[in-house]
């Protein structure tokens, strides 16, 4: 194993053991749903989470779940599959259209619109149809709790020039 492998083997135990997470990595056990139309990713995290980037970039000394869910790219598989991963959360094949998250603890949360924080319980729920500049009609269904019926289908207008 080359002295990198070591260091990050090293790292993710470190981890594992205080309770943290950094970015993908950490205490955070991930569910990757693929249904026909959509790519599902719940994160499960516990202790301090610190999150560098993305739509939902922050910190949470706590617990937290979120659910990111974004259009499925590669439809060459069409059966419905979920896989779980331990201490590695999958990235997304896409940026996601919907975000729901549920924290217990304190939480600082930056979304691309505002800037929160908190201390207790907090759920928090976030579409992100289309840019300023764009229109999209879209065919949305999730069932918290059953990932396998989600429904995704986005498909863009086309640009007008305003008068």
């Amino acid at each position: 194993m080359s002295a990198w492998a070591q260091l990050g083997f090293v790292g993710m135990l470190a981890l594992l053991a205080t309770g943290c997470a950094c970015g993908r990595y950490g205490t955070v056990a991930a569910r990757r749903t693929l249904t026909k139309t959509a790519e599902v990713i719940d994160v499960y995290g516990f202790g301090a989470l610190l999150r560098p980037g993305g739509v939902d970039g922050g910190f949470t000394l706590g617990w937290r779940h979120a659910t990111y869910i974004g259009p499925r790219l590669s439809h060459d598989e069409t059966d419905v599959c979920a896989r779980w991963t331990f201490g590695l959360v999958p990235e997304m094949c896409a940026e996601p259209f919907f975000l729901a998250a549920t924290s217990l603890g304190g939480e600082v949360v930056k979304y691309p619109t505002v800037l929160q924080a908190q201390v207790g319980l907090r759920t928090d729920a976030f579409t992100f149809a289309a840019h300023a500049d764009e229109s999209r009609v879209v065919a949305f269904r999730y069932v918290a709790g059953a990932p396998e019926q989600t429904i995704l289908a986005m498909n863009p207008l086309p640009k007008l020039p305003l008068p």
